[in-house]
């Protein structure tokens, strides 16, 4: 696994969170 990859999948994890998290 290249490292821009677990950058791009940690980003996306965070944005899940985020959303998941967020009252709408």
């Amino acid at each position: 696994m290249r490292f821009s990859t677990v950058v791009v999948l940690c980003v996306f994890s965070l944005l899940l969170l985020c959303f998941a998290t967020t009252p709408t």
